[in-house]
């Protein structure tokens, strides 16, 4: 293994440390994703000064540079009790050098000193390098999925207009609603079943997740926390007979300027399907997006393989994949065995 002390850097003792992870980060994403827009400091924090993790970073580094970074993160909302979510970053210079493992021998002793048996992590297309070394130690898949983009110029936003058009008369028992950056708090409890429902419903395949316990207080927490780091915009559709929320759907842009539209998620309560009201929140919130952001230039999304009802609205919209990314999963016995072998 790369034989250097690890340093570690979160929580951040300073600034400089900070600037320095936060760069490295930028590169590397810029890497991965063609489009990604570099996070400000304050981007970069609000995105892993999270209540649902623990979060650690450690790295390498050559001539006061970073050359390579680990994060590993651990749910403490009493969900995924097993699993450490890890992502490691390693220049291309400093490749097939062993830094890769020597992170990885960092996360193992992360993770056993919190009880963690299973590290999960993701490896997209665009590097190579990610999927060879999860191959090497002989990670199991767990899931794929695709990253999906269309560009603005090919919306049919004819299509989008009228689905936003005939929704009421196909679903005469719901109604739109639109919030900019938030929602009133009176829908937090509304919310919360709906990312529990889109929790239990994704399709993880083979991945060992479980569920996150979402609450009103833990949905609120986390706009509040990203407030003045992203715009927001989220459809939804109330039940008239019972004034629930019981779908929405959600795109974010970076405040720092992105000119991709992200869509976070989109999901209808289970008791609700059946209305076509994925397309008409899903519509809606494009539309309100293009009139809010005239500078975007693409949509993204991202679908499970096996997703097939909201991959068929999103071929519908033009969505064409781009990435696939692959949740690799890996017991630390194994990783444990890896090391010692190699």
């Amino acid at each position: 293994m790369f034989n250097r002390p690890c340093i570690v850097y979160a929580p951040f003792t300073s600034d400089i440390d900070a600037a320095r992870v936060v760069a490295f980060y930028n590169e590397r994403m810029r890497e991965l994703h063609k489009r990604s827009v570099d996070l400000s400091m304050d981007e970069f924090r609000a995105q892993y000064d999270s209540p649902t993790f623990d979060v650690s970073m450690f790295g390498f580094e050559e001539s006061s540079s970073l050359v390579a970074l680990g994060i590993a993160m651990h749910w403490i909302d009493g969900s995924n009790g097993e699993l450490q979510y890890l992502q490691l970053f390693v220049s291309p210079p400093q490749r097939l050098r062993g830094m890769g493992r020597s992170l990885l021998s960092k996360s193992l002793g992360i993770a056993d000193g919190s009880g963690r048996t299973i590290i999960t992590a993701d490896a997209v297309d665009a590097v190579p390098a990610g999927e060879g070394f999860a191959q090497s130690l002989g990670a199991d898949v767990g899931m794929r999925e695709h990253l999906n983009a269309v560009a603005v110029e090919d919306l049919d936003v004819d299509m989008l207009v009228r689905w936003r058009r005939e929704a009421p008369e196909r679903a005469p028992e719901y109604e739109l609603m639109a919030w900019n950056d938030g929602w009133p708090r009176e829908y937090d409890r509304d919310l919360a079943r709906l990312f529990v429902i889109a929790h239990e419903d994704m399709p993880y395949e083979e991945a060992e997740f479980e569920p996150v316990a979402e609450t009103a207080a833990s949905v609120r927490e986390r706009y509040e926390r990203t407030e003045g780091t992203m715009f927001r915009l989220t459809s939804a559709v109330r039940h008239l007979g019972t004034g629930e929320i019981v779908g929405f759907s959600e795109l974010v842009t970076l405040k720092s300027g992105d000119p991709t539209l992200h869509t976070t998620l989109t999901v209808v309560h289970r008791d609700h399907r059946g209305f076509a009201l994925g397309k008409w929140i899903k519509a809606d919130a494009i539309l309100r997006g293009l009139d809010r952001f005239p500078g975007t230039t693409h949509i993204e999304t991202e679908n499970a393989f096996s997703n097939e009802p909201m991959l068929a609205i999103n071929e519908e919209i033009g969505f064409t994949p781009e990435q696939t990314s692959v949740v690799y999963q890996i017991s630390t016995e194994r990783i444990r065995s890896y090391l010692a072998e190699s």
